[in-house]
């Protein structure tokens, strides 16, 4: 991870406790193959769930995608069951786009539907409560 991010390929980041004695999540911005856009991606501990280091995570990646890259979309790819992540896009602006069909394989080997939440670099005077302005 470090190698790829050094090269600029993608960037991960972990996500801390405020005193920094915890690691409590993850975080990203990964190009997925395409240059026209980054997906941002984020987990969060079970039990550090529910106090916005999510959306904080998700909103400094806004922030750092739109300063110093030149992509003119973000996408937040989650679970059509995952009402916390559809939460997180929401809060920050994003519009929820298409639906993948079975796009998805979980851990036990079902499939799964994903929505794709997008964020254009044009649409950005228009969005309400931008955190990471």
């Amino acid at each position: 991870m470090r190698e790829r991010f050094v090269a600029g390929d993608d960037w991960a980041y972990g996500v801390f406790e405020a005193d920094e004695s915890k690691v409590i999540g993850g975080a990203g911005l990964h190009p997925r193959g395409s240059t026209e856009h980054l997906e941002i991606g984020y987990w969060i501990r079970t039990g550090a769930r529910g106090r916005g280091f999510a959306t904080e995570a998700a909103a400094a990646l806004c922030g750092a995608a739109f300063a110093h890259t030149s992509v003119e979309r973000l996408e937040i790819h989650c679970d059509v069951e995952n009402a916390r992540s559809a939460r997180v896009a929401r809060c920050l602006g994003f519009e929820r786009g298409r639906e993948l069909r079975q796009e998805t394989v979980t851990p036990r080997g079902s499939h799964r539907n994903t929505v794709v939440w997008t964020l254009n670099r044009s649409a950005l005077g228009s969005v309400p409560n931008r955190r990471w302005a």
